[in-house]
């Protein structure tokens, strides 16, 4: 029944009967990728832990590896994207720094503060 209507549909517009159904054909392949199923890859929770400790490691290695101040007593903590920062540091601009450094690093989508100072070489809480 379904062929009968195919071949009267194109016998009708005078296109040779295999282009209707190569463009039914194709817009059945293609419609998948149009709503994002095929090209977006599912992302299952340990790929996303995984992400996060690449994140969390990036922005160590970051912290270290800059000349200016000491980051030794920053810890880094990465959840989706957004990285906190917590320790101490021993200054206002190292504060501001850490951050600038933190979003910076790729795949970094907020960075939330929560160091502390230290002060006269007393560790805060300490």
């Amino acid at each position: 029944m379904i062929r009968h209507s195919f071949r009267a549909t194109s016998k009708s517009s005078g296109k040779a009967p295999g282009t209707f159904v190569a463009i039914i054909a194709l817009a059945v392949l293609t419609l998948p990728l149009s709503k994002g199923h095929a090209a977006t890859p599912e992302v299952s929770p340990a790929s996303v832990t995984q992400d996060d400790g690449v994140i969390a490691e990036q922005v160590y290695d970051a912290l270290d590896a800059d000349p200016m101040y000491f980051f030794r007593h920053v810890e880094v903590q990465a959840r989706h994207g957004v990285v906190t920062l917590s320790g101490y540091v021993w200054s206002t601009p190292s504060i501001y720094r850490a951050e600038k450094i933190a979003s910076g690093v790729p795949g970094v989508t907020h960075v939330i503060d929560q160091m502390e100072l230290e002060r006269d070489g007393v560790a805060p809480h300490a």
